[in-house]
């Protein structure tokens, strides 16, 4: 999933430095796919940058679906497969997320309560405190960062 976001990332720089900007907060749909279809460079060289980047975002998307189905075919017989559905159901987390968030964690049972479990993936806040005065910061980011950068 790294992967295909820094090839689109390194696509996106690469139209904003050769004059085509993206308008907006782009969702790679079918729409967008069309526009970058669109756009046509003079230089050989860039357009065969263009293309190499497209090819790369390509590649890497349908590398990741398919690391997903097989995914789901093995983890249907995985002892956790119940959890892995039931977080399906949150908003915002799909199936991905769902499997990573259970092989990082483990069993919940192990966490006494839900304080415990944020302690384990870093969202707690920090603290600065002297004396009577006490003074709350952002997260800690201590802590397990693969579940972290699922739950943020």
């Amino acid at each position: 999933m790294l992967d295909l976001r820094q090839a689109r990332q390194r696509l996106k720089s690469f139209l904003l430095r050769n004059g085509h900007p993206c308008s907006g907060r782009q969702n790679w749909n079918e729409a967008y796919k069309r526009h970058l279809a669109d756009i046509h460079f003079l230089q050989p060289a860039k357009k065969i940058t263009f293309q190499h980047y497209i090819h790369t975002v390509t590649e890497r998307h349908e590398r990741l679906q398919h690391i997903e189905l097989e995914l789901n075919v093995v983890t249907e017989a995985w002892c956790w497969y119940p959890l892995v559905q039931w977080l399906t159901v949150l908003r915002g987390i799909r199936f991905l997320s769902a499997v990573t968030l259970v092989a990082e964690l483990g069993d919940l049972r192990r966490f006494s309560n839900p304080r415990s479990l944020m302690n384990f993936v870093g969202l707690t806040p920090s603290e600065y405190s002297s004396g009577a005065r006490q003074q709350q910061g952002g997260i800690t980011k201590c802590g397990n960062t693969h579940a972290r950068r699922i739950l943020i």
